[in-house]
């Protein structure tokens, strides 16, 4: 399978749809992204090259899951282990978004001090040349 189908930052959030599973490689966290036709396969991480089986999509674990659970008890723990799974992945989700405005706040720190460097140096090129 081309590296291009798992990789994750080189699709924006408009390009991956309901059809897609995105997750995180066990190996080496990067983020993925793959059709949800490959749930279950094995596939080659494009990052650490390591063969990670790609998980279910979420919809058809959950349809398996009730479908799978007769009485009310087994219907009420299954739900609880999908709300607590909800939950870890929630947290998960908000603490990389986090990980990520952190290191867009650094960059964009990082372009302003460069563009005082550029227009002082600029400056003193005027005075040096005029």
């Amino acid at each position: 399978m081309p590296e291009d189908t798992l990789s994750a930052e080189r699709f924006s959030s408009e390009t991956i749809t309901e059809q897609d599973i995105v997750f995180d490689c066990p190996a080496c966290r990067k983020s993925l992204v793959i059709d949800e036709r490959a749930g279950g396969l094995r596939v080659p991480c494009p990052e650490c090259k390591k063969e990670i089986e790609v998980p279910a999509p979420a919809h058809m674990t959950a349809h398996l899951e009730h479908h799978g659970a007769s009485t009310t008890a087994e219907k009420l723990e299954m739900l609880e282990r999908r709300i607590t799974e909800n939950r870890m992945q929630k947290t998960e989700a908000t603490n990389k978004m986090h990980d990520h405005m952190t290191q867009v706040n650094r960059l964009k720190a990082r372009l302003q001090r460069l563009e005082k460097e550029f227009q002082a140096m600029e400056a003193e090129k005027k005075k040096l040349a005029g």
